[in-house]
């Protein structure tokens, strides 16, 4: 009899706990539910406040990132060094006509185009681009245009510039994506509007961005290449020309004539200031030692005094 109550009352306490362990659980999912909803309508209302919260998380990774490659100078595992190849060179040509034609020819056989040139009656400048991959090919088959006077190469080293650009592209990319899921859950017509404020902030930032990508790219895709040919001296295209006496004997008489007038104003100067001063010092000199003499007279009579002094007191009898 004592086993039976002992197993009912095992029976009942097993039966109380699963009833209070399923009411639990129902109270953790509807507890969670509710956290959940409260937590969108948070976000939500709070946009303004969450783009800060993403902008400063994602900020200190790139800032690491960042300095890490400051400090250790080295790229990263996986990443590709970025480097802008520019190279000048500079010709004496016989032709302009066909120095351009050679340039262009050149040009095209390396894959690349012309983004600029300038021709005058002695000389002319072609601004090329060619692929990265083909630039030290193309520096050297420049030797069919001629013997090179000079000839520089450098290269500049973007990996930094260009992998902190794209990081933090990638953070504005996430941060648009957040706040576009704001706005669909928004409700509130300010937030709508606050959020819409901030989306067209981030969308400029990312154009912006984007802009500074893509002309960085086309550099390190693309070397540049200054090209100047030049005829020699006295030289156009039609052929040598001998310099112009007439000319060069106007030039020397309009220096002459120059020179003289610019000494004729310094004369002019110095007689316009030299003049009233030197009157001054004149009649300074005439008031004080000249015909009216007053400082000479004043000094006569001062050095007579002692004199005067000296013999009244010996006249004086004793």
């Amino acid at each position: 009899m004592r086993t039976v109550i002992c197993f009912g009352a095992a029976l009942a306490a097993a039966a109380v706990l699963a009833v209070s362990c399923s009411r639990g659980a129902a109270g953790t999912a509807g507890f969670a539910a509710d956290s959940v909803t409260e937590e969108s309508v948070a976000f939500v209302q709070s946009a303004p406040a969450a783009k800060l919260a993403v902008r400063s998380a994602a900020a200190p990774a790139a800032a690491a990132d960042a300095g890490l490659f400051a400090a250790s100078g080295d790229l990263p595992s996986g990443q590709e060094r970025k480097l802008v190849y520019t190279g000048s060179l500079e010709f004496t040509v016989k032709s302009l006509a066909d120095f351009s034609a050679a340039v262009e020819e050149w040009v095209q056989a390396h894959g690349g185009y012309i983004s600029s040139s300038a021709e005058t009656t002695t000389g002319v400048s072609v601004t090329a681009h060619v692929p990265q991959a083909r630039f030290h090919e193309a520096m050297a088959a420049t030797a069919s245009l001629g013997t090179a006077e000079t000839k520089n190469i450098s290269s500049r080293d973007v990996s930094e510039q260009f992998y902190d650009l794209e990081t933090r592209l990638s953070t504005r990319r996430t941060l648009l994506e957040r706040l576009e899921t704001y706005l669909a859950r928004a409700s509130d017509m300010e937030d709508l509007l606050r959020i819409e404020s901030e989306i067209n902030d981030v969308t400029a930032e990312l154009e912006s961005m984007q802009g500074q990508m893509n002309r960085l790219e086309g550099q390190i895709e693309y070397a540049r290449i200054d090209i100047f040919g030049r005829l020699p001296s006295h030289t156009t295209e039609s052929g040598f020309r001998f310099p112009r006496m007439s000319e060069k004997f106007s030039g020397f008489l309009a220096g002459a004539v120059e020179f003289f007038a610019d000494m004729f104003i310094v004369l002019l100067y110095a007689a316009v200031c030299g003049i009233p001063a030197v009157l001054v010092l004149a009649g300074i000199y005439w008031l004080a030692w000249g015909r009216a003499g007053l400082l000479r007279r004043l000094l006569k009579k001062v050095s007579r005094r002692p004199d005067e002094n000296r013999d009244s007191a010996s006249s004086r009898p004793e």
